[in-house]
């Protein structure tokens, strides 16, 4: 059973903070939080347990990124990073601060894609949840981060359709297209390129094991392409389901 929830939503455009609202609401596992600016996003953190943030790329009036800011408040709390902006432009940002999942949006109806993976993250926590409690220690008992964010991601609709080796000279973004004509047994050459949905390179460097810190367990990418959800792990794990 999915435990109860308290969902902090930062955005400055009130018409995400309303849909929102109102989504979390159809469920008894949610409280949502809402906050048009960084700063009220914080306020907001001081005063409640939050288990879990959904942020755009807000700042304050110092311009010091919210998920930097919030991720200085406490080192343990998942953030969903829910933002109009291209990965290459806030991924420096986001591995600073550790975000847990991004989601880049056009439009409203991505805040159902955010749901569902703040419904993941409950799962993955499950009974590990407990109000009021250190996070962090409530998650030691349990599976590492890594294996119950890959096992959250294919549950449900997601299928798991190919699994890049890191050792390979093959290109990342090469093998996501190739992952996703053999899924949807479509020719390559009908595909639109890769960089118009994000910039695999950028991708690659962010989920790649680094030389001198070795494998970055837990961290997930989710775009849409071709009408599909894509998500890609640093284990490697690429998955697909329908918009």
């Amino acid at each position: 059973m999915t435990p109860h929830m308290t969902v902090l939503h930062v955005d400055d455009d009130p018409d995400f903070l309303d849909v929102s609202s109102a989504l979390f609401a159809t469920g008894e596992a949610f409280e949502t939080l809402t906050a048009p600016t960084a700063e009220d996003g914080l306020r907001l953190l001081e005063e409640h347990e939050v288990d879990c943030i959904v942020s755009d790329f807000v700042v304050t009036a110092e311009g010091i990124p919210f998920i930097s800011a919030a991720r200085d408040f406490t080192a343990d709390i998942p953030i969903v990073l829910f933002t109009g902006k291209e990965w290459d432009a806030v991924a420096d940002d986001a591995i600073r601060a550790n975000v847990t999942e991004y989601v880049q949006k056009s439009g409203v109806d991505e805040i159902y894609a955010v749901k569902r993976h703040v419904e993941q993250l409950a799962a993955a926590r499950g009974a590990s949840l407990v109000l009021g409690e250190d996070r962090r220690d409530a998650l030691s008992s349990v599976a590492p981060v890594s294996s119950l964010a890959v096992s959250a991601t294919f549950d449900g609709e997601w299928e798991l359709i190919g699994r890049y080796d890191w050792t390979e000279t093959e290109e990342l973004g090469v093998a996501l297209v190739e992952a996703v004509e053999s899924y949807t047994d479509e020719d390559l050459e009908t595909f639109e390129p890769l960089f118009e949905s994000i910039d695999a390179e950028a991708l690659q460097a962010v989920l790649e094991p680094r030389p001198f810190d070795g494998e970055r367990p837990g961290i997930q990418v989710r775009f849409p392409y071709r009408g599909y959800e894509l998500v890609v792990t640093s284990d490697g794990d690429i998955g697909i389901r329908p918009l």
